[in-house]
């Protein structure tokens, strides 16, 4: 499955917008270079044909004066030894030829254009060009001066730039390429280390985030230099030094607040040994409040039944024996009843 530009990672995304410049750079370089050479060099033959065409025609003047045929001939014959030549034609006024080199290579004369009086000049094609000077004699005998070359060596060298050039665009792209990666590792690798560290944050797990920051006392290190050295870093070690310090306050606050908690739980096992002992006591005060509860029932029920046998002891005395008698049972009742309560007692 493909991903998109958004989802590669940052080095991916620096190396492809690079490898894109690189490559237009090349694209640049094979389509400007091949061609501003082919002119140039075009342009260097034409001068140099120009030139060649200049001197024969000043050394082709007197023979054209005289109508010697043989001296143009031998001036001609010379261009055997020039490269790139390819005929020559030493033409009256009229047109009509008085002296030729390799005259089969030479184009029809009507074809040829009038040179100016000062300049020679220049009919190029695609594979050869022609100059064409005028001949001025001293008696002022006029003619023209046309010289060939062929461009089978510029074409030859045309090749070889554009293989050249070709070769340096390549060679370019690939090293461009590989500086680029290696580049984009190093200024990646600190981001993605920093990520890590983000990410272990977000995670709750400080031991892991020191470690991907290069341990503890690095951290530490880095925390401490933050401030001191600030203006003498680069961006990314910045962003570190305040990753590193940021870890610094987690780790502190952590311990802070793992102590608060440590108090705390020690405050709470306390309260909760107090509240144990404070429930002891009170079932215990509970339990003697029964107590109490129950012995006064008891006492009650006593005095109650000993009450009633008064009662019952005296209607019959009063009834069956008279007051004597009445008052003795009275008597002999509550000491019934006082016995009574010292045996529940």
């Amino acid at each position: 499955m493909r991903l998109s530009f958004r989802q590669q990672s940052l080095r991916m995304k620096f190396v492809a917008l690079v490898a894109l410049l690189l490559a237009a750079i090349s694209l640049f370089l094979l389509a400007f270079f091949p061609s501003e050479l082919d002119s140039l060099a075009r342009a260097s033959v034409e001068q140099r044909g120009v030139g060649i065409a200049t001197v024969l025609s000043s050394a082709v003047a007197p023979a054209l004066e005289f109508d010697d045929a043989a001296r143009a001939d031998e001036l001609l014959r010379g261009l055997a030894s020039t490269p790139g030549a390819l005929y020559a034609l030493v033409l009256r006024e009229d047109g009509t030829p008085l002296s030729s080199w390799n005259a089969s290579a030479a184009p029809p004369t009507k074809e040829l254009p009038t040179p100016p009086e000062k300049e020679p000049a220049v009919l190029s094609s695609e594979d050869r060009i022609h100059v064409v000077a005028a001949i001025t004699g001293r008696t002022g005998t006029q003619g023209r001066m046309v010289v060939g070359f062929g461009l089978q060596q510029l074409q030859a060298q045309r090749r070889s730039n554009l293989l050249v050039v070709g070769l340096v665009s390549g060679l370019l792209f690939i090293v461009g390429l590989g500086l680029t990666f290696l580049v984009g590792t190093q200024v990646v690798r600190p981001v993605e280390r920093l990520r890590l560290v983000a990410q272990h944050i977000a995670q709750g797990d400080l031991v892991e985030a020191e470690r991907a920051l290069g341990g503890a006392k690095e951290v530490e290190q880095r925390a401490t230099e933050f401030g001191a050295s600030l203006q003498q870093r680069d961006e990314l070690e910045q962003l570190a030094g305040s990753f590193a310090l940021m870890l610094t306050l987690l780790r502190r606050s952590s311990h802070t607040l793992q102590d608060a908690a440590k108090r705390l739980a020690e405050s709470t096992g306390a309260l909760n040994v107090a509240a144990q002992e404070q429930q002891v006591v009170v079932g215990e005060q509970a339990r003697a409040l029964q107590a109490t509860q129950v012995t006064a029932h008891e006492l009650r029920q006593t005095a109650d039944l000993a009450s009633q046998r008064a009662k019952a002891v005296l209607s019959v005395r009063r009834t069956n024996r008279g007051p004597v008698a009445c008052g003795a049972g009275l008597e002999r009742t509550r000491a019934e009843g006082a016995e009574g309560v010292g045996r529940e007692g």
